[in-house]
């Protein structure tokens, strides 16, 4: 495809690589990673983009199709200060072949069901000092194959709050689903206090120092 982008528009392989990049943008979405060597080039095939838009001839059409690509390469390679998601799941098993072998080549780590590498995404797209918000399910808190993302979580990141609620808190819905925040760095002094409430039938968890007062937890 990128053939038909006129010669003055950029180098070839940077249009290949880029429509690569997104050619399955409707099966893996954010998913997709920028890689640094493209975001650099991206300024100088903006510019060659607008140059072939306001002066090409018939040729110049593919490039409103390009266009569209570099604001999702940017949105995809920012930092944000702020991530919430509610990240799709749905057990390796149950996967396309596309969808299955671009998880496990992408996120090997990660891939016993489609959430757990949506969180280790989500979470390269917050700032070091940035916050995220997830809901998702909740069995990464106990089974074993969610093991690298719980030492993930904790190790390099900071849980500020953890919100594990019963099957029905959601109408209309019977899913195990748990509310999280986290702070993007580790904050070595911090500890994670668990308290569980029996008559809401969930568990929560408060970051906390030494001194915390344990009167002063909201359990209600």
């Amino acid at each position: 495809m990128y053939q038909l982008f006129p010669s003055s528009l950029t180098a070839k392989p940077n249009i290949a690589s880029l429509l690569e990049l997104f050619g399955n943008a409707k099966t893996f979405g954010s998913l997709i990673q920028v890689p640094p060597t493209l975001v650099a080039k991206l300024p100088k095939i903006e510019r060659r983009l607008d140059e072939v838009l306001k002066h090409g001839d018939l040729t110049h059409a593919p490039a409103h199709v390009l266009k569209p690509l570099l604001q999702q390469v940017r949105l995809l390679a920012c930092r944000y200060d702020a991530v919430v998601a509610n990240p799709p799941y749905m057990g390796r098993k149950y996967l396309t072949p596309l969808l299955k072998h671009f998880v496990g080549k992408m996120y090997s780590d990660y891939d016993s069901d489609l959430y757990s590498p949506f969180i280790v995404r989500l979470r390269t797209l917050a700032a070091e000092q940035g916050l995220l918000g997830f809901m998702s399910p909740f069995t990464w808190m106990f089974i074993p194959t969610h093991e690298r993302l719980r030492t993930a979580l904790i190790n390099s990141g900071t849980i500020s709050t953890l919100v594990q609620l019963e099957y029905s808190g959601f109408a209309g819905a019977t899913v195990p689903v748990c509310i999280s925040t986290h702070y993007q760095r580790h904050l070595s002094g911090s500890k994670c206090l668990a308290s569980t409430t029996f008559t809401h039938q969930r568990q929560l968890f408060l970051p906390i120092n030494d001194n915390y007062n344990l009167d002063e937890l909201p359990l209600d």
